[in-house]
């Protein structure tokens, strides 16, 4: 299947949204496209959305790399 988008393209702009329906790849496909060179925040995690949801100013404690990815916003 053709994919409309250039996962590596992208990175080439300062932040972007990818909507879509759950379960249709989308977090695959920026795992497969960047590995390990960002950190992922998946707020489906019940620990990280409470804790940020609590005191958002923590958001900067998830973060390690230059990348972020926020999953199931």
């Amino acid at each position: 299947m053709k994919r409309w988008i250039d996962p590596i393209e992208l990175l080439t702009r300062r932040s972007h949204f990818l909507f879509g329906p759950r379960g249709t790849g989308k977090s695959f496909l920026i795992r497969h496209a960047n590995g390990d060179r960002f950190d992922t925040i998946d707020l489906l995690r019940s620990d990280h959305y409470l804790e940020l949801h609590r005191n958002p100013s923590l958001l900067e404690s998830f973060i390690s790399h230059d990348w972020v990815v926020i999953d199931e916003v």
